[in-house]
């Protein structure tokens, strides 16, 4: 299928299928052509939102220090405390940093080790 500019594609999910759909004569269809060179989708994640205190967020060890963190030097600022709310906006900066340090920030490359090989 030729790349057109002038044809329109979306898609949706529904459970753990993503359909592609074509803008055609004022409706969305499914494609007619054959997809042949491949498929890109630009897409982004919609967060999960809590309903009340006791909802779980999903979030990793480092940031859930960096909330509790952030949330002591909110706390400390609305009660007049300006030395405690420094020291825990500090450490709440830390916590951040360590979490963007630990992600991995370059393509891993995987080699297979044979334990059958000749020496």
């Amino acid at each position: 299928m030729a790349y057109k500019p002038e044809t329109k594609y979306a898609y949706y999910i529904r459970g753990r299928n993503i359909a592609v759909v074509e803008w055609k004569e004022g409706e969305w269809v499914s494609p007619t052509e054959s997809i042949t060179e491949g498929l890109m989708l630009e897409f982004s994640t919609i967060p999960f939102i809590p309903t009340d205190e006791s909802s779980d967020l999903d979030v990793s060890e480092t940031l859930a220090q960096a909330l509790i963190a952030y949330l002591k030097s909110k706390r400390f600022e609305q009660v007049g405390e300006m030395e405690a709310m420094m020291f825990y906006h500090k450490e709440f900066l830390k916590w951040v940093d360590i979490d963007s340090n630990n992600k991995i920030k370059a393509v891993r490359k995987v080699t297979p080790t044979f334990s059958s090989a000749i020496k």
